[in-house]
């Protein structure tokens, strides 16, 4: 919705709240809804500061990934996260044998 400031203003100015509905009125409605799928993680919403220019990097790198900011940002925590758990660790062994068997640039 693009509003000019004076636009969005009176918009603002002129909002009513609409009418409470009954508690019958918000039990059907409650019944409406799809059930609830039980192993859906829960999530909430926070706040996050930052400084401007960063946000503005945020949202490029996920635009670039054709994703939401907020996803872009969520999969980012985890990826952090996920480095920090010792669990995900990797045998060094490993790891050398892997870069070994890579062809050589030429």
């Amino acid at each position: 919705m693009d509003l000019t400031d004076a636009e969005a203003r009176g918009f603002i100015d002129n909002a009513v709240p609409g009418p409470i509905p009954t508690p019958q009125e918000q039990a059907k409605l409650l019944a409406q809804l799809p059930p609830a799928d039980p192993d859906a993680p829960i999530t909430v919403v926070t706040s996050l500061r930052m400084p401007l220019e960063l946000k503005q990097r945020v949202e490029a790198a996920a635009a670039a990934d054709g994703m939401s900011t907020s996803t872009f940002m969520r999969h980012a925590l985890e990826k952090v996260l996920a480095g920090r758990d010792r669990t995900n660790l990797v045998n060094v062994d490993d790891v050398i044998r892997a870069l070994r068997s890579l062809p050589h640039a030429a």
